[in-house]
C-alpha cells in the first residue's frame, strides 16, 4: 500500500470565493508558526489514520507486556 500527500495553495477573495493557486506534489511539512505546526500535525495524524496506522499508548503496551510475562512465569511453575 502506498499514498501521496498533495499540498493545495488556495486564496480566498473578499467574497470568500476560492482560487486555486498551485498544487504541490511534495509539500513542505516544516512549520513556521504555532498555527502552521498544529495544522500540519493534524494533517499527518489524519493521513496516518486514513491509511490504517493505529496509535498506541506506549505505557499501556508495556503494562500489558509485563502482565503477559508474569502470567507465563506463573503458569510455568
Amino acid at each position: 500500500m502506498c499514498f501521496e500527500v498533495y499540498g493545495f495553495d488556495i486564496l480566498l477573495d473578499n467574497k470568500l470565493k476560492p482560487w486555486l493557486l498551485e498544487v504541490n506534489i511534495s509539500p513542505s511539512l516544516s512549520s513556521s508558526s504555532p498555527l502552521d505546526k498544529k495544522i500540519k500535525t493534524m494533517l499527518i495524524c489524519d493521513t496516518l489514520n486514513l491509511v490504517g496506522v493505529a496509535a498506541y499508548d506506549r505505557k499501556k503496551l508495556a503494562k500489558e507486556h509485563e502482565i503477559a510475562v508474569r502470567n507465563r512465569l506463573l503458569l510455568g511453575q
